[in-house]
């Protein structure tokens, strides 16, 4: 086998390792939002009119909870009719949401009616719902 063969397969392997880890969290976040109940008890939830990257931001870099696990984080948009539901959590370098010692995630709900323009752009197509920050 060829020295270029092989890299091309470990290439094609880390790229599939990265799709399967970004569906482990899409799918996590999107059972922790099918009852919304389950949601507001385990997340905090806040409302705001407008949702800004900078806030997200702000968030993930200034309310990050004291654990070494914590190696970025995940923000799902769950489409509702009023107000979009936001959740942000935080990730480890697997790109699988960090809980503390009782089994409670790091992170929280924002239900907001508008993002800023910065944060729209963040998702990038209409059809992404969800954006890792490291």
């Amino acid at each position: 086998m060829r020295s270029s063969d092989t890299k091309k397969r470990k290439g094609l392997l880390r790229r599939l390792l990265g799709i399967f880890n970004v569906l482990n969290i899409i799918r996590w976040l999107a059972r922790l939002l099918r009852p919304p109940r389950e949601v507001q008890e385990r997340l905090p939830e806040t409302k705001v009119d407008l949702l800004t990257y900078r806030e997200v931001v702000r968030y993930f870099t200034e309310d990050r909870p004291a654990n070494p696990k914590i190696a970025g984080g995940a923000l799902l948009r769950k489409r509702k009719r009023r107000s979009p539901c936001y959740v942000q959590v935080f990730i480890n370098d697997k790109d699988q949401p960090v809980t503390d010692g009782d089994g409670k995630m790091h992170g929280r709900s924002v239900r907001a009616t508008q993002v800023d323009d910065e944060l729209a752009a963040a998702f990038g197509s209409p059809d992404n719902d969800l954006v890792i920050f490291r």
